[in-house]
């Protein structure tokens, strides 16, 4: 062990140890465990030479556990901008690391209509009543409003545009987390996203996606089915082509557009991806890359 890398071999003495736990025990209080916690949620840690993000996650006898602790910094959760605020709804640019949960903002009286990931950035709706909340769930279900995302996705995407259709299943449990895939036969929940290339880099490309439907993980499922994982979405893909470790899958909800739910005018939001923690990422491809 050095400053900055630990390498450790699980022995048949620790077999079965939850990877933070073994973690603690090996560098025997020389990092704190908070410190460790925050490496390894920083995609910092390998096991086996695999990515792995899960604290819980439990080792084997012969694995090979790596934890890159230098710089591992507190990360920095920014703070909602308001895009949109009138007397019945409410649509703010959601930071990464923030769960959808109505307590995680200060908005008061406000419902929550939807969802992101929780490493997922971007326009989030909140309604100011209860029967606000039901007109714009509503017009969720009935497929009324349309939402595009920007995804930065691993390798050379080839093709100018395109669609993803698919029947999603789930798969199984894992740490706490549903993982979805992709069934052959046509059972499960219908999934349809259009798709543009916005950006091509050398080991990475930005999507513009517009999903049709609105499945849980549609999108990191989909892209992944294609080839094409989002960065960092370790969930779905432990390794990438792109070499860097990244804090969070690279996702982000650009736009909303909907009837407001009571003049009935037309809502188009932009959520500016310049103001969300994707930029600095963006910023450095382009000087690296093009």
């Amino acid at each position: 062990m050095n400053n900055s890398l630990i390498v450790a071999r699980v022995t048949k003495e620790h077999r079965g140890a939850r990877l933070l736990s073994f973690l603690s025990h090996y560098v025997g209080g020389a990092v704190s465990t908070k410190g460790i916690k925050r490496a390894i949620d920083a995609r910092l840690c390998r096991v086996n030479g695999v990515v792995e993000y899960f604290s819980t996650h439990p080792l084997k006898e012969g694995d090979k556990v790596e934890l890159r602790l230098d710089p591992v910094q507190k990360p920095k959760i920014l703070e909602p901008t308001i895009l949109y605020d009138d007397e019945h709804m409410l649509i703010c640019n959601k930071p990464a690391g923030v769960i959808s949960d109505a307590r995680s903002f200060s908005f008061k009286a406000c419902i929550l209509v939807h969802r992101l990931d929780k490493d997922t950035s971007g326009a989030l709706v909140f309604a100011k009543s209860s029967s606000v909340y039901e007109i714009l769930c509503r017009q969720f279900r009935q497929r009324e409003v349309q939402k595009s995302y920007l995804a930065v996705v691993d390798g050379k995407v080839s093709a100018p545009s395109g669609k993803m259709e698919d029947y999603l299943v789930k798969r199984r449990h894992y740490q706490g987390q549903t993982i979805w895939g992709i069934s052959s036969k046509k059972e499960g929940l219908y999934a349809l996203t259009h798709w543009k290339r916005v950006k091509v880099f050398q080991n990475a490309t930005v999507l513009l996606c517009r999903p049709v439907t609105g499945r849980m993980h549609q999108l990191r499922v989909q892209l992944h089915a294609i080839g094409h994982p989002i960065l960092g979405d370790y969930q779905y893909s432990r390794t990438f082509s792109y070499p860097g470790s990244l804090e969070r899958h690279l996702l982000h909800a650009e736009s909303i557009s909907m009837s407001h739910p009571v003049t009935q005018k037309n809502l188009q939001i932009i959520a500016p991806v310049e103001r969300c923690d994707m930029q600095p990422f963006l910023n450095t491809m382009q000087k690296k890359y093009c």
